[in-house]
């Protein structure tokens, strides 16, 4: 296309200038090509980016069935991977399902995201790094705006690859008739399917591997943790990074109940032993059997149940298929790879959750998620004292200690511990930071469940909604994720972070955005998790 050299005009200029603005918005998106093993992809480039949005790794599945790879139904054709494909079914209540993208929902859904610098790679191939969003296993999308990769990409010279995976009854349906045990947790399979396509696929968006991190947050922290678990002395991962979530959310007491239960104002985990069947009930399923019922039943139904709720399907035991018996026996045995692992908390991870409940008792909540142990229910809230002049000076606060100890820093913790003791390169945070709000007074103004997601991912709104000290702390803190992708063995590569040892005095807890508001200092581990002595034999329990 070529402008017109006649002598200038108003007309002409504004017909130039609808042309320039034409030819930059396309300058700046530029269609690019990808041949996977299924067959032709094509995405976008823009800001030295390359997008792969919504490929498929999975056939369209089956309900309650294992996922079958997607190669299995090669395509010719050029298929359009430059829009996200739709989520998983989110079937949540309406409270939650704010927090959530619109966008179209489906049981086909099993796709991955792909971001990639659009530079050649070095010879050797890229870094990359697979993340496993969270949601209490009960929703979640990998098409959240907070998830977007790029950033990553474009700073860390890494690719990152963002996998749907069934949730709730889709993902896990749980012990039921009709279901054999190794199929109990199809979620957990599908990510393990997304992981073989990036070992047979990767290669053709410039990656390596043999290079492979994992990481999540929450359900997605306890998913890595699991997969590393199940996986065997040689993973298809060299690594792994767990946010706020280890396999004790699964097979610990609490397993995942209480987290639902703070979220819907209960005590406790929700009481309902066996939610299939509770939800076959709601569907009026009569005398049919329950698996028959749920599976031809139609999507917008189960939906209609399942968002007036609570329901809770986590991850069940499944003869050490996806979720050990016991993690405890598991990382003993010898059969789990002594990779590198960076673990890590949140300073206040429930009050996301408490904020806004009612108030209510430490001991009836305690006598809730430890039902029938006197003697444990009468330590614990010994543990948390309330009152003038006591560490705690509401219920509420107590409260939000306990959970978050017992669901996050101490499961954190003793999964540190065992890691260290067997050799294992251990690194370990506490994300500390106070510096940033969306809104003034917000949730986010304090380190809880979660927020240190959009640093890691370095998806903070820009300035001047963003303090420098927040941006630079995210710079701090992604570059340490990508530093340790990159060379596991060398930790986060920061000199002053040593590794974990949870001996008597060591200063081996990373402080992120503490006293150093914008990068890392060293705390003695051991006061963090003074408490923590008091959970250590509910974490060694088998499931």
């Amino acid at each position: 296309m070529e402008f017109s050299r006649r002598g200038w005009s108003p007309r002409s200029t504004t017909i130039g200038i609808t042309l320039l603005t034409l030819l930059t918005l396309v300058n700046a998106q530029q269609p690019v090509q990808v041949k996977l093993d299924d067959g032709p992809y094509s995405g976008l480039t823009a800001n030295g980016i390359n997008k792969f949005l919504g490929i498929r790794y999975a056939a369209p599945p089956q309900r309650f069935a294992p996922p079958v790879p997607a190669s299995m139904a090669p395509h010719n054709d050029v298929m359009n991977a430059t829009a996200f494909a739709p989520s998983c079914i989110q079937a949540i209540p309406a409270a939650i399902a704010a927090m959530m993208p619109s966008g179209p929902e489906s049981e086909d859904c099993l796709f991955v995201n792909v971001y990639a610098p659009s530079s050649p790679p070095p010879a050797e191939g890229r870094t990359v790094m697979v993340w496993y969003y969270g949601g209490g296993f009960q929703f979640g999308s990998a098409n959240t705006p907070m998830f977007d990769g790029s950033s990553f990409a474009q700073n860390q010279d890494v690719i990152v690859v963002t996998p749907n995976y069934r949730t709730s009854v889709f993902g896990f349906p749980g012990d039921v008739e009709g279901i054999p045990p190794q199929m109990r947790n199809v979620g957990l399979m599908d990510q393990k399917l997304a992981l073989q396509w990036v070992q047979r696929n990767i290669k053709a968006f410039g990656g390596d591997p043999n290079k492979v991190t994992l990481f999540g947050e929450s359900a997605g922290g306890s998913s890595v943790d699991l997969l590393l678990l199940t996986s065997g002395a040689q993973p298809p991962f060299r690594a792994v990074i767990t946010e706020s979530g280890t396999a004790y959310l699964v097979t610990g007491p609490q397993a995942g109940g209480d987290i639902v239960g703070l979220m819907t104002g209960l005590l406790g985990r929700p009481n309902m032993t066996t939610p299939f069947q509770t939800l076959a009930a709601s569907l009026n399923c009569g005398s049919q059997k329950p698996l028959d019922c749920v599976r031809a039943a139609p999507v917008d139904a189960l939906v209609s149940v399942l968002s007036k709720g609570p329901f809770n399907f986590p991850p069940v035991a499944d003869g050490d298929a996806n979720v050990p018996t016991s993690p405890d026996t598991t990382r003993a045995s010898g059969k789990v790879s002594k990779i590198p692992m960076m673990i890590g908390t949140n300073l206040r991870e429930a009050e996301i959750f408490t904020m806004g409940q009612p108030p209510t008792a430490l001991d009836a909540f305690v006598a809730a998620t430890f039902p029938g142990d006197d003697a444990l229910q009468k330590a614990v809230t010994a543990g948390y004292p309330v009152g003038d002049g006591m560490p705690f000076s509401t219920p509420k606060d107590a409260i939000t200690q306990f959970a978050t100890d017992l669901d996050w820093s101490c499961s954190i913790a003793h999964e540190a511990r065992l890691s260290a003791q067997a050799g294992v390169p251990t690194w370990r945070y506490l994300f500390n930071s106070t510096s940033f709000s969306p809104t003034p007074g917000g949730i986010l103004s304090r380190p809880v469940h979660g927020s240190e997601i959009s640093f890691v991912f370095g998806n903070l709104p820009p300035p001047p909604a963003t303090p420098d000290q927040a941006l630079a702390l995210s710079k701090f803190m992604q570059t340490a994720w990508a530093n340790f992708a990159k060379n596991p063995a060398n930790g986060p590569g920061v000199p002053a972070w040593t590794q974990f040892s949870g001996k008597p005095g060591a200063m081996d807890l990373g402080n992120l955005g503490g006293v150093v508001g914008d990068g890392v200092s060293m705390t003695d581990s051991n006061v963090i998790d003074s408490r923590c002595n008091l959970f250590d034999a509910s974490y060694a329990r088998k499931v």
